[in-house]
């Protein structure tokens, strides 16, 4: 009898996959969300409807419980399923023809198929920081994408939000969430009634009961089982602290425990026969069929029904469409006693091995198929750990011919220990008999990787025999020599090197002998030897075979003797020999490194400014010729060719994105530009920050700026000057106040501006004077920071309304006669819009997006420092409030963390920094977060320190025009969490499609504290909970934001600017 379902959005979602996606596509379709909401029941529903319409076949498969699962057992697994039991034959045949798998090719033979594929468990296949799937994963998705001639259907199930990428750009990501509330009640009811105990859970506990389990259908259905023998009372007495029923979200943590805990006892209230059955189950590591409990019953069919019936019943068994599995908890249940237990280990090993030899006792010696593939792994995997090594034996000799085909040179060497020792087992009873050198070769590899005593010596010989044959690869003799070098005996691994090169054939890739025996040689101090082997590679290494390397690592090792211009000469004879794709980049950085070690300045220069005249690079490699010239030095006797060139970068990002016109692109030439500004060095907020980035971002594109400020220090000018940008100080009216002398002529000499630029209120009036007085022939352009009419009302003045509508008419004021006028981001281009339409004519508008640089990879620091950077002194703007409440919701929640978090708080103004963290901790008494308020600095490296120490910089303002801060943080990278009211998360919306992903930087923030802090809550335990997955996604947003530069900018906006005119 089918159990009743519940859950309006999930009845949605099956729903769709039934009419709209099984019948259009695509292809492929994820469905994510936490353990146990009921994907595999879904997927089952699914393929009921799929079955009863009569319209597909249906197969599912599970991503095996192992330390390594792989793409390829996962096919071959899949490929068996659908021969034997769907009849199609198609993956099966792609396969095994062939001399290697081709896994994009067999799943497209598959999906050719009117079949419907269902994945558990596809989240083992991700990589262990991130939800993005392994390379060879999302290779074989993204080669099937969206292609509509597939009838097949490929349903992946994730525990895991997924991270998606652009493999997935055609791929439907849905997701099923927890039940509603109601929803969650009514399955408690129903199960409660099904199981005959409908009184077992008082009605009014009910609510606070599905809420404390999450609302998770899989806990709340444990929970009754375990109600049918023990009372709700009993049960939350053995853990009251799982039971507390608080505003929080569930943590994924503590359903684990709970369930873990539920299922322990349903284990122990099972009889003693059934009890040790399921521990011999434990150690399946892929789902199985109901033969495994004939098996364990010695045949009994009602027996085995049985058996199977009471462990699904009590949710230790998964059971779809015809295939069990044992729970994830149930089995590390079972293997922790089986571990403890070694007769009981080896025994249930022992039994699930019979299962799969069975198959292959019947073999047909004419070949082989995946079913005897999947079988032969699995039954040498349980035999080796029963200790049947006789059996394992006579089993490997019989499937000599498939295990040669897995086992190769190239196989890939197990990461984990438990695997790797069995590799190693088998492989060590593959050798006993005459065996191929490459499995020789495969076994020194796995030697060299395990590393135990003696493994070196062994790995030696093995390797030894791998290049006795007549045509050993240079791969195999590289390896001994390696090998050689590690035991210390490094003449004998020179030896080794030069017998290779007497016995590997021209034609093979004798590469890696003239690259290792050269830096063999080095390193036993005979350069000159090594320099006469490199130069004999590359006379013979053709340049398509990794000549280059040979080249630098022989010009490495000239300049290392003094000889600078052989290392240069060697250099340039693979710059004209090498083609680009070929690791030439790796020519022209060793030459510049030359070049600039021996003064060549100008060569330097010449090299690369020629290489992207000639446009001899492109993508990564024309990234590193831009990264080389920022290493070359400038001087005034010797203008950099260099700056030319570092023009051209924005310059094509903006034409690949359409918005620079070739004609602007040709008429492209130098301006003098003026901007006006209130201090270089940041002492005052994110304005001066921005400032100074834009200034450096308009010499980098060659043009010539002088930024007037009213007092600047000496070293602020050397600074500004090592950017390129002329610092001046205007001069002061004496009894003024200092801004005075930014409206007085300025001491600028000779020089005339083509644009002057102005900031908001506060240095707008200067530049709208400067160009009206002094150079009505300049083009002025007004920046727009702030909007008035958004943040006054949340600065706690009583006067707001007056403020905010007096501070609008400043800034239309000054919009008047602008040439430009330029918002700072998509927010406040919206609200500048609808500002300028009062005007008319109204000046041209442009979006001008600040620009990041180079995301650093780092780890995450010791301690969880959750920091808040601004002006402090508007609290409720910048939504401290918000931030202190969510963090004390956090540590209240029960959610574990490595350390406590803490809150930072860097920007009070000064001598208010106690007053403010005393208010902070009266708003969240009496949570015992700890709460660190720091005064603002204006020094630079003080707060770049801070953005280091913190786990998660965090942006919870109410409003915010930008929110320049989130790129600081982004550039050391640290993650971020922003406010969605901040016109930094509406320019990410313009590049994040999917709202999974975007959620993991943006979260909702509304006026009221309370409810935002409950967002604000889930939001950091997401984060925090896995802190190197998060400094992870903060790297993989270079990936996302690539090719938007504070350069790139800034050539859209004079492009903006000039439009019409030239540049």
């Amino acid at each position: 009898m089918h159990k009743k379902v519940f859950g309006a959005q999930r009845q949605q979602l099956l729903d769709w996959l039934a009419t709209h996606w099984l019948s259009e596509g695509p292809p492929i379709c994820f469905i994510q969300g936490s353990p146990g909401v009921g994907k595999t029941a879904l997927a089952a529903d699914l393929c009921e409807v799929a079955k009863r319409e009569g319209t597909f076949s249906t197969c599912f498969e599970e991503v095996t419980s192992r330390p390594d699962p792989s793409l390829t057992d996962l096919f071959i697994d899949l490929a068996a399923n659908l021969s034997s039991h769907c009849h199609l034959p198609d993956m099966e045949a792609a396969l095994l023809t062939g001399r290697e798998m081709n896994l994009p090719r067999a799943l497209d033979r598959a999906l050719r198929n009117k079949v419907l594929i269902v994945i558990d468990d596809i989240q083992r296949l991700f990589k262990n920081d991130t939800g993005e799937p392994i390379e060879e994963v999302a290779a074989v998705l993204s080669s099937i994408g969206s292609i509509r001639g597939h009838q097949g259907r490929l349903l992946l199930l994730s525990d895991r939000l997924l991270e998606q990428g652009r493999w997935s750009t055609d791929i439907p990501i849905k997701k099923l969430d927890e039940l509603e509330v109601d929803d969650a009640v009514g399955l408690l009811e129903d199960r409660l009634s099904d199981a005959k105990i409908p009184d077992a859970v008082e009605g009014e506990r009910k609510t606070d009961l599905v809420q404390a389990l999450g609302r998770n259908p899989r806990a709340i259905e444990t929970l009754v089982s375990t109600l049918a023998f023990e009372s709700l009372d009993d049960v939350i007495g053995r853990h009251p602290g799982f039971w507390s029923v608080e505003d929080r979200s569930v943590s994924r943590g503590f359903l684990l425990k709970l369930e873990k805990d539920l299922l322990e006892r349903s284990i122990l209230r099972l009889s003693p026969e059934h009890y040790r059955r399921l521990l011999l189950l434990s150690v399946h590591r892929k789902n199985f069929e109901q033969a495994v409990f004939q098996l364990l019953c010695d045949g009994k069919r009602e027996e085995s029904r049985q058996l199977a019936h009471a462990l699904v019943a009590h949710f230790l068994l998964k059971h779809v469409a015809g295939w069990y599995s044992v729970q994830a908890v149930v089995r590390e249940i079972g293997l922790a006693h089986l571990k403890d237990h070694e007769s009981d280990f080896k025994q249930a090993h022992a039994r699930a091995a019979e299962y799969y030899v069975r198959p292959l006792k019947s073999r047909d010696v004419s070949g082989f198929n995946s079913r005897l593939v999947n079988s032969f792994a699995e039954a040498r995997y349980h035999l080796y750990h029963a200790g049947r090594n006789e059996e394992l034996r006579q089993l490997l000799v019989q499937m000599m011919d498939v295990a040669l085909a897995e086992m190769s040179s190239f196989s890939p060497v197990p990461g984990h220990p438990d695997v790797l020792n069995e590799r190693i087992g088998i492989l060590t009873i593959l050798l006993e008999n005459d065996a191929p050198g490459g499995l020789h070769y495969y076994m020194a590899r796995c030697l060299r990787a395990r590393n135990k005593t003696g493994d070196l010596q062994s790995a030696i010989t093995h390797a030894r025999i791998s290049t006795s044959g007549r045509r050993a690869p240079a791969d195999n003799w590289v390896l001994l020599a390696q090998l050689l070098e590690q035991s210390g005996d490094k003449p004998r691994a020179i030896d080794t090197i030069y017998k290779a090169l007497d016995s590997v054939p021209m034609q093979d890739k004798r590469f890696s002998l003239y690259h290792y025996g050269g830096a063999l040689l080095a390193s036993d101090n005979r350069s000159s030897d090594a320099l006469i082997l490199l130069q004999e590679g590359i006379l013979n290494v053709p340049a398509e075979k990794n000549v280059a390397n040979l080249y630098a690592k022989a010009a490495d090792l000239y300049m290392e003797q003094d000889r600078a211009e052989m290392a240069i000469g060697l250099l340039q004879e693979g710059i004209r020999r090498v083609p680009a794709k070929h690791n030439l980049i790796w020519l022209y950085r060793g030459l510049t490194q030359a070049f600039l070690k021996e003064d060549r300045v100008s060569d330097a220069n010449d090299l690369l400014h020629q290489a992207i005249a000639n446009q001899t690079f492109d993508g990564v490699d024309l990234e590193a010729i831009w990264e080389l010239q920022k290493t070359i030095p400038t001087n005034k006797a010797t203008p950099p060719l260099g700056r030319q060139a570092q023009r051209i970068e924005p310059i094509l990002h903006a034409r690949e994105n359409g918005s620079v016109s070739s004609a602007t692109e040709k008429e492209y030439s130098s301006k003098r530009i003026l901007v006006m500004a209130t201090e270089w060095t940041a002492k005052q907020g994110g304005l001066s920050t921005f400032n100074r980035e834009l200034c450096t971002s308009l010499a980098n594109l060659g043009h010539e700026v002088i930024c007037i400020v009213p007092e600047a220090q000496p070293s602020e000018v050397e600074a500004a000057g090592r950017k390129s940008v002329r610092l001046k100080a205007a001069s002061r009216v004496t009894g003024a106040d200092a801004f005075s002398g930014l409206m007085r002529k300025l001491p600028l000499d000779d020089f005339v501006p083509d644009v002057v630029v102005g900031h908001g209120r506060i240095t707008g009036y200067a530049a709208k004077v400067q160009q009206e007085d002094s150079f009505p022939d300049a083009k002025r352009v007004h920046f727009v920071h702030m909007a008035p009419g958004e943040i006054e009302w949340y600065k706690g003045k009583e006067d707001a309304a007056q403020t905010a509508e007096q501070r609008e008419a400043i800034e239309l004021n000054l919009c008047k006669g602008a040439d430009l006028v330029a918002a700072v981001g998509p927010r406040l281009h919206l609200e500048c819009g609808n500002l300028l339409a009062a005007l008319e004519p109204s000046p041209k508008l442009h979006q001008y997006t600040p620009g990041l640089h180079d995301i650093v990879s780092r780890s995450p620091p010791p301690g969880i420092l959750c920091l808040v950077l601004g002006r402090a002194e508007d609290m409720e703007l910048k939504g401290l409030d918000i931030a202190a409440l969510a963090m004390a919701k956090l540590l209240d929640s029960g959610s574990e963390f490595e350390s406590p978090p803490e809150l930072v708080v860097r920007g009070a103004p000064l001598g208010t920094g106690t007053s403010l963290r005393d208010t902070l901790r009266k708003l969240v008494y009496p949570s015992d977060l700890s709460i660190r308020v720091k005064e603002y600095s204006a020094d630079v490296d003080a707060i770049e320190q801070d953005l280091r120490r913190a786990s998660v910089l965090l942006m919870p303002s109410r409003r915010e025009g930008f929110g320049l801060v989130s790129l600081e943080a982004l550039q050391v990278g640290t993650p971020i969490l922003v406010s969605n009211k901040s016109g930094f998360a509406e320019f990410l919306k313009t590049k994040i499609t999917s709202a999974s992903q975007f959620q993991q930087y943006v979260v909702r923030t509304v006026d009221d504290c309370e409810e935002s802090a409950d967002e604000w809550c889930k939001a950091l335990d997401f984060v925090l909970r896995d802190r190197n997955a998060a400094f992870k996604r903060t790297v993989d947003l270079q990936k996302i934001m690539d090719g938007h530069t504070w350069e790139a900018a800034s050539a859209e906006l004079l492009s903006a600017l000039f439009a019409g005119a030239g540049l």
